[in-house]
């Protein structure tokens, strides 16, 4: 298929959600939006999308549906069921799931998709909504690499890197984990350096001078 001839449903409007669906409107895809505050979808229909009554009405109008959702509950309650999104996708059609889950969650998804003869590909993100707005987040991409490759247009749109993890959808997931909790322990290790820092009287610029050493370090 030619992007253009993608359709493609969009299930959630926070502020990762509603950035990520400009970028792929501004690329003239024909798109269904859903949201549960309908008011966060208006903005979307002066952009050339249609607004629609459920998630599984988003996915009958589509060959590739998004989800951005808060949590595993919230993707749960969007596509599982007979309103879900994985019932209105058509066989072989594919659902890229945004949000950050545990990859237990993900291969679920994977799972339920299976039984319906469509695919899942995890795709969390890395970055925060400004640079979602910028077009310039780092896309993981987990599942089977057929649909990777199917839906690299469409996550290009948003993405200026895309790592592809083929197999398990949940091993995008585990990454994804991985990174958070390289930046959460850089924050509580700082956090503790520049408390013993100003315990010892030492000057915070000496630390960041060896603080920046460090994180360009080549051995890192």
């Amino acid at each position: 298929m030619m992007k253009q001839e993608f359709r493609i449903g969009f299930i959630g409007l926070g502020k990762m959600g509603s950035a990520i669906c400009a970028h792929i409107l501004k690329e003239k895809y024909q798109v269904s939006v859903y949201n549960r505050t309908c008011a966060k979808a208006e903005p979307f229909v002066r952009k050339g999308a249609a607004v629609v009554g459920s998630p599984r009405e988003a996915a009958e109008k589509s060959d590739i549906v998004l989800t951005s959702l808060m949590d595993d509950a919230s993707v749960f309650e969007m596509c599982a069921g007979d309103d879900g999104a994985i019932a209105g996708l058509k066989p072989g059609g594919i659902h890229i799931g945004l949000t950050t889950i545990l990859p237990s969650t993900a291969n679920k998804l994977r799972d339920l998709h299976k039984e319906n003869h469509t695919h899942y590909l995890a795709a969390p993100v890395l970055g925060r909504p400004d640079a979602a707005a910028a077009g310039s987040l780092i896309s993981i991409l987990g599942g089977d690499s057929g649909s990777i490759e199917t839906v690299r247009p469409i996550v290009d749109c948003y993405s200026k890197k895309i790592i592809p993890i083929h197999g398990a959808p949940g091993r995008a997931n585990a990454l994804k984990v991985c990174v958070n909790y390289f930046a959460m322990t850089q924050m509580v290790m700082f956090g503790e350096v520049f408390a013993f820092t100003e315990k010892s009287d030492l000057h915070k610029e000496i630390i960041f001078g060896f603080a920046q050493m460090i994180l360009v370090s080549p051995a890192r």
